[in-house]
């Protein structure tokens, strides 16, 4: 047995679309019938959200009195574009690609009288792969529709591969069906045949027209040029291509660069080091590592309430640390008016550890700016000392994600207290679900002056596995 290798890229079909039995039961006709076992793998995408022209025209054919025919597709130059949107189909990998998607979803369909149900292209959508399009509706509710187009759509695609090695190969898929006795429910109210022959019928041995047994007959020479990957030269087209992105992505990493770190997170624990955050102290009691007093504002950043000296307390030491950067954040901005005027590390420290409180600020503030580092004194002014780069999303980024976006992500909301135990490690799961979680709903209220459909409820619905581009707008407005 001979692999072939498919890729079902699909947007979100209808529910009542059937596909996982369809494509078992298509691996399983294949290897009944050819030589191939066929391995497919399927990926989800959501075509709404790109940025080209998604319909095309193209000549399909001529009708009944010899007038060309055309219809709209999807295309090859948009799938090439969600490839490169996407970045998930390796090349010289797959046999075909098949692109699979709810055409009467109204957001893509322009014209559904006009658009083409099922499509394989003449052109390669890249050196020795095929390109098979599937305009699905919801009325495919029964195990076989997707079944009938796929063995219907993959022969036209072997009879392609067959081609483009050179062989004359006939390919009788689209030969025009001729009307045949119909069974009862296909008979209009005149007693005539009301449709074309039936495409199910197309299995059968006799069949006229369309006929898988016949294709396999005429395919079976080439099965094993069918088969075939693409050419050795191809190969080292790719070789050559992935290690000029080598040689690249070296240059660039052994580039200096300045660190990327965040000074605000650094100013932070050093408060905490200075105010005697340990294992039985006010601060470690009260899960208040700054020592913050209790006011309306420590209340804003989620203080619970207050000991009898007035220091607040915070239901858990990350909601502590991310209060403790969060009024760091708005002290650099220029948000709380004792801060005002961007003053220096040393004149913050007057302020938030006052001498007549039994504080020495000069020795703070020296204390602090050692620990910060990065060229920071005490006559550094606080607006100076940076937090995380601004991350720059523009599609959001999702569960499950794996990139340096979603790195991007984890460093902006560790530098606003939200904890990552693993850091920023590129990869969207549980950690920064929780994280994520938890800014959506300390921020329900940005989001909900926005956009009213955004509730705190509605939010939390996300489960922290989506941070689209309203959460992109706001975290940016925090850094």
């Amino acid at each position: 047995m001979k692999n072939i290798r498919i890729l079902i890229l699909k947007n979100p079909l209808a529910d009542t679309v059937k596909i996982k039995d369809d494509i078992a039961k298509w691996i399983q006709y294949e290897k009944n019938n050819t030589p191939f076992t066929l391995v497919v793998d399927v990926e989800d995408v959501d075509i709404k959200n790109l940025k080209h022209k998604a319909f095309g025209t193209i000549r399909t054919g001529i009708d009944k009195d010899g007038k060309d025919v055309y219809k709209t597709m999807y295309g090859l130059d948009g799938i090439k574009q969600i490839i490169r949107d996407l970045d998930i189909v390796p090349k010289y990998t797959y046999h075909a690609v098949v692109f699979m998607y709810n055409f009467e979803d109204k957001l893509i369909a322009k014209v559904p009288s006009n658009s083409i149900g099922h499509w394989t292209y003449w052109k390669e959508l890249y050196a020795g792969t095929e390109f098979i399009e599937i305009a699905t509706k919801p009325s495919w509710d029964k195990v076989d529709d997707i079944f009938r187009v796929l063995t219907h759509e993959i022969r036209h695609a072997y009879a392609n591969r067959a081609r483009r090695k050179g062989k004359a190969v006939i390919d009788v898929m689209d030969k025009t069906p001729k009307l045949v006795n119909c069974d009862t429910k296909e008979i209009d109210p005149n007693g005539k045949c009301s449709k074309l022959f039936p495409y199910y019928k197309e299995f059968e041995p006799l069949a006229l027209d369309g006929n898988r047994a016949t294709a396999n007959l005429i395919l079976k020479p080439f099965w094993d040029i069918i088969a075939e990957q693409t050419e050795m030269s191809d190969y080292i087209k790719s070789l050559q291509e992935i290690i000029k992105q080598l040689i690249k992505q070296l240059a660039n990493a052994m580039k200096s660069k300045q660190p990327n770190e965040n000074l605000i997170i650094k100013w932070a624990e050093a408060i905490k080091q200075h105010e005697g955050f340990y294992v039985g102290s006010r601060s470690y009691r009260n899960n208040n590592p700054a020592n913050m007093r209790y006011t309306n504002y420590t209340a804003s950043l989620g203080a619970i309430g207050q000991d009898k000296d007035n220091f607040c307390i915070f239901k858990s030491y990350d909601a502590g640390f991310k209060a403790l950067v969060q009024f760091l954040t708005d002290a650099k901005n220029n948000v709380l008016i004792p801060y005002k005027g961007n003053p220096t590390l040393l004149r913050f420290f007057e302020i938030y550890a006052p001498s007549f409180d039994n504080n020495n600020p000069q020795q703070y503030a020296q204390a602090v700016a050692k620990y910060i580092g990065n060229g920071v004194t005490v006559n550094t002014k606080i607006a100076d000392i940076q937090g995380s780069v601004q991350i720059q999303l523009t599609t959001g980024v999702k569960y499950g994600d794996r990139s340096e976006l979603v790195e991007a992500l984890q460093n902006a909301l560790i530098s606003l207290g939200y904890s990552i135990p693993a850091g920023a490690t590129e990869y969207y799961g549980s950690q920064t679900s929780k994280a994520v979680l938890e800014f959506h709903e300390d921020n329900w209220k940005k989001f909900y002056e926005i956009n009213k459909f955004w509730t705190k409820i509605e939010l939390e619905k996300l489960e922290g596995k989506h941070f689209g581009k309203l959460s992109v707008q706001i975290i940016n407005s925090m850094l």
